[in-house]
C-alpha cells in the first residue's frame, strides 16, 4: 500500500477549510491518533465547525498562531473538495512552511495491499481501492466510490460519492468524477476534465472538457478551470498574486516614463533623487530552492547592504532598469 496508511501519532493538525469536507475529515484524522488544533478558512463569517477548536480567517493571524504553537502543530489536511488544483496548491504552500500532509483513510474503507496512495489522499467510508491501483497526491475518493484494479490517477483527483472507475482507467490531474458516474475499462480522462453525475464514460475524454449523459458526450469546455490555471489570485499562491500586481505596476511605470515609444530619463527625474540606486529588477543569478517535479521555485540571493555591481543611479538609472526589465519580460511596445 506504500504511502497510503495514515501514520498514527499525537501530532497536532492544521485543518485548511472549515465546511462540509472538514466535518468528514476530522473524525478520520483523530481516529488515527492526530489532534485537530486549528481550522483555517477564508470565510470570516464561517460558524466554528468544532467546539473548542479555533477558526482563523486571516493568513496573518494564522502565521502568528502557528508561530506560537509551532511545537504542537506538525501536520495538515486540506478540506477543499471542490477544486483539486487549489487543494494541491495549498498543500505545496504548507509543505514549504514545514508541515507534513496527513493521508486520511477511513477504517471502513478498503485499500488493497498492492495499491499505492500519494501523500494527502482522503479515502472516505465504504470507498474501495483495488489491487495495483495508483493514486497521486491529494486525491479524494469519496463515500462509496471505487477505484478498480490497475487504475492510475493523477494529483488532485476527486471521485464524488458512488463514482466508479472500472479496471485500468487513466485519470489526469485535477479531474472530477461526478456522483454515481461510471468510467468503463481502459478509458483515459484528460487533466482538468469533469464528468457529470450519473454519466457513463465509454470513450476517452480530452483535457479540460465536461462530459455528461449516457453514454457521456462532450458538454462544454471547462472555462472556469482553464481560468483558474492562470489566475494567480485563485490558486492560493500569494507570491504569484504579488508578482502579478508588481508586473502591473511596472507596466504603468513604463508608460509614465515613456516619450515617443522610448523610456526617457527626463520623465523619471521628478520621481527619484540623484542619489537613488537601483539594481536589476530581474536578478540574473536566481537559484533553485524547491522542486517537486511539477513546481519549481527560484529565489534571488539575500540582498546585501552594498550596492549591486550592476546598479543604476539616479533618474537615468531608474529608466535604464525599467527598460532592461521590459526587454527581458515582454515586447517593449507592450510596456509603453
Amino acid at each position: 500500500m506504500g504511502e497510503g496508511h495514515a501514520v498514527k501519532g499525537k501530532a497536532g493538525v492544521l485543518l485548511w477549510g472549515g465546511a462540509g469536507q472538514a466535518k468528514v475529515l476530522r473524525p478520520i484524522i483523530e481516529g488515527a491518533g492526530y489532534r485537530v488544533l486549528v481550522v483555517y478558512d477564508r470565510d470570516p463569517d464561517l460558524a466554528p465547525p468544532f467546539a473548542g477548536v479555533p477558526v482563523i480567517s486571516s493568513e496573518v493571524e494564522l502565521k502568528a498562531w502557528l508561530g506560537e504553537r509551532r511545537d504542537e502543530v506538525s501536520a495538515f489536511a486540506v478540506a477543499v473538495a471542490a477544486d483539486g488544483q487549489e487543494r494541491c496548491a495549498i498543500a505545496r504552500r504548507l509543505v514549504l512552511d514545514g508541515l507534513s500532509p496527513v493521508t486520511a483513510v477511513h477504517p471502513k474503507s478498503w485499500v488493497a495491499d498492492t495499491a499505492r496512495l500519494g501523500e494527502g489522499c482522503q479515502i472516505l467510508a465504504m470507498a474501495a481501492i483495488a489491487e495495483e491501483a495508483v493514486l497521486g497526491r491529494h486525491c479524494i475518493i469519496n463515500t462509496n466510490a471505487s477505484v478498480d484494479h490497475e487504475c492510475r490517477l493523477g494529483d488532485g483527483v476527486h471521485l464524488m460519492p458512488g463514482a466508479t472507475l472500472t479496471g485500468c482507467v487513466r485519470v489526469g490531474d485535477f479531474v472530477t468524477i461526478g456522483a454515481n458516474a461510471t468510467v468503463l475499462p481502459r478509458v483515459s480522462i484528460g487533466a482538468g476534465a469533469m464528468v457529470g453525475a450519473g454519466a457513463v464514460v465509454t470513450q476517452d475524454v480530452p483535457e479540460n472538457v465536461v462530459v455528461a449523459g449516457v453514454p457521456a458526450t462532450r458538454s462544454r469546455v471547462a472555462l472556469a478551470r482553464l481560468y483558474n490555471r492562470i489566475n494567480s489570485t485563485a490558486d492560493g499562491w500569494q507570491s504569484e498574486a504579488l508578482s502579478e500586481a508588481v508586473g502591473d505596476q511596472l507596466k504603468k511605470l513604463g508608460k509614465l516614463l515613456a516619450i515617443d515609444g522610448k523610456i526617457d530619463p527626463r520623465r523619471s527625474a521628478p520621481l527619484v533623487t540623484d542619489e537613488f540606486v537601483c539594481g536589476s529588477l530581474r536578478p540574473d543569478d536566481l537559484a533553485e530552492v524547491y522542486s517537486d517535479g511539477s513546481t519549481v521555485v527560484w529565489r534571488s540571493p539575500t540582498e546585501s547592504s552594498e550596492a549591486p555591481s550592476d546598479a543604476a543611479v539616479g533618474p537615468a538609472g531608474l529608466a535604464k532598469a525599467v527598460d532592461r526589465l521590459a526587454a527581458l519580460l515582454m515586447n517593449v511596445g507592450d510596456v509603453r
